[in-house]
């Protein structure tokens, strides 16, 4: 339990400080995190396909850091060049390969850098929604999607213990209850209301929206982990922090909360 706090509390330090040092902190850090946790998802999926695990973690922090480009240039040339370069790269793994799965191989290397990839690229530009401009970069916003999926989590966790009976869905995940499902949903809210007094970055309505697509698609993320893994043989992705297994397992629930919260608020600043 020591270690698992120890290593929790250095994460989120880690977290804050990147995030509080502004766009090119974020940057570094995401692109660190997405590399690594794209070889989490290959060794996964080692046991049904072989993905070429190296251009797969550079091709996803690559897509982190060339988004900061993008956005100090307002340009899409550099990201769009990246891309056709590993494009290019995966049609000639494709020819060179003499496996009958190669096509497999090649399609989990892309969607696993992706699904690291994309989360972190949406927490960047959460961070410069109103501006697009990295000089500007509100780390409040990110941060509190990080601080509502916690609390969710914390909030679940202790409503499930207290009043769980009903399983979620037993068969990927045995713990997880729907009270305990309700309960995070609850203290998301609250804790929503709180940091609205602090950071009133959008009107009280809005930040509630988030709270529920929080609660919600937090727990689709970490329920697709859990997937994964049983899928995989495997009970932690990594043990890559102490106590907690790996990347995927401590970032599950923002891989799908971080897109989600984006399109919403670029949906809601549209009407």
């Amino acid at each position: 339990m020591l270690t698992r706090t120890i290593s929790g509390s250095i994460f989120i330090l880690i977290v804050i400080a990147a995030l509080v040092g502004g766009f090119m902190s974020s940057i570094l850090l995401f692109a660190i995190i997405s590399f690594f946790g794209t070889l989490e998802f290959y060794k996964l999926s080692s046991k049904f396909a072989r993905p070429y695990r190296f251009y797969g973690a550079s091709f996803s922090s690559t897509i982190v850091m060339v988004s900061g480009v993008l956005a100090y240039n307002h340009s899409l040339y550099w990201i769009i060049a990246a891309l056709v370069i590993y494009m290019i790269r995966f049609a000639i793994l494709l020819l060179k390969s003499r496996s009958k799965t190669a096509i497999i191989d090649i399609s989990i290397t892309v969607s696993g850098a992706l699904y690291l990839a994309v989360p972190f690229v949406s927490l960047l530009h959460l961070g410069i929604l109103d501006t697009f401009d990295p000089e500007n970069f509100v780390w409040e916003i990110p941060l509190t999607i990080f601080i509502l999926t916690w609390v969710n989590d914390t909030g679940a966790y202790l409503s499930g213990r207290t009043f769980g009976k009903h399983k979620l869905f037993e068969r990927i995940s045995p713990k997880k209850t729907w009270e305990g499902s309700v309960g995070g949903l609850i203290f998301t809210i609250l804790g929503t209301i709180v940091i609205y007094q602090f950071w009133p970055s959008f009107t009280l309505p809005i930040w509630i929206g988030v709270a529920v697509l929080v609660s919600i698609f937090s727990n689709l993320g970490d329920l697709m982990e859990s997937a994964f893994k049983r899928n995989a043989g495997q009970k932690d992705s990594g043990t890559i922090m102490p106590g907690h297994g790996g990347i995927l397992d401590r970032f599950d629930a923002i891989l799908l909360t971080a897109p989600v919260v984006l399109a919403y608020l670029l949906s809601v600043a549209a009407f």
